[in-house]
């Protein structure tokens, strides 16, 4: 309407992660936000003389409908408007901290167990038992999770699709590390081992662990550890005497059908059960 040019809609969807990024895709963003400060100031514009002239010129506007806003009081609401936008404007992006402790913030994880009604897994869940352990995993692997989109430039929990003019910030898109219902089933049912680990995901274990896959089974095994050691202090425990705590949770929470789809041998040097 106000370019003359229609923009090639193909690439909208695309994956945008890609790199490098191809020259059409390239070329396509480019003209996806070429216009849009241009396009922007037309509207304004047109706004503003629509709610001026009806303003100035009462008597030749028809009557307000039961409940509709006068156009003096229209024009309030848009220089409000205008001003809020330009406020926003102004903002300056900071890349928002990760809050280790209390789990808050966007993407913390107190902030997503409360999102998904995971009680046992809050800051204010239980702290002995099993929900010890499960909360020790959940922001263990949390952590991982967080640091590891970081190291890698990664979102945080599956692969992103989206027009870049729509692109938020990394934070709201953590999403192609760990999905977050299977960084849930990590900390509910600790996998004893690394084919426990990618049994969960079945065929779609994500690409980041899979290359990662023992380090992320060692995240689970220090924090099993370090929930055994508070409460046992004075004891030292083995990678084969974790692997029976988490399995024996595990019992805990599934049926002993379910679990034995799942069992698999202990790569630990211990027995499964």
């Amino acid at each position: 309407m106000y370019c003359d040019f229609l923009p090639d809609k193909r690439y909208q969807l695309a994956d945008w992660r890609i790199r490098p990024l191809p020259d059409d895709m390239l070329q396509y963003a480019r003209s996806d936000t070429h216009f849009l400060l241009y396009i922007y100031d037309n509207l304004r514009n047109a706004l503003l003389d629509r709610s001026q002239s009806r303003s100035r010129s009462p008597s030749s506007s028809p009557p307000p409908r039961p409940g509709a806003s006068s156009p003096r009081k229209a024009t309030a609401f848009l220089d409000q408007v205008l001003a809020r936008s330009a406020e926003t404007s102004l903002r300056v992006y900071t890349k928002e901290s990760y809050d280790a402790d209390e789990g808050s913030g966007s993407g913390g994880w107190d902030t997503l167990a409360k999102k998904w009604n995971k009680v046992a897994l809050t800051a204010g869940g239980p702290g002995v038992g099993i929900g010890a352990l499960q909360t020790a995993v959940y922001r263990s692997v949390h952590g991982w999770r967080e640091r590891v989109a970081r190291e890698e430039d990664e979102s945080t929990r599956s692969i992103y699709f989206a027009s870049l003019t729509l692109i938020p910030c990394l934070t709201s898109l953590s999403r192609y590390v760990l999905q977050n219902h299977f960084l849930f089933t990590l900390a509910e049912q600790p996998p004893a081992d690394v084919a426990a680990l990618l049994q969960i995901f079945r065929s779609s274990v994500p690409p980041v662990v899979k290359r990662r896959v023992k380090e992320l089974l060692g995240i689970i095994k220090e924090a099993v550890k370090s929930v055994l050691a508070a409460s046992r202090p004075a004891e030292t425990f083995s990678d084969v005497e974790v692997s029976d705590t988490i399995m024996q949770d595990v019992e805990e929470v599934k049926s002993s059908e379910e679990l034995s789809l799942r069992m698999v041998p202990n790569i630990w040097g211990g027995k499964s059960p």
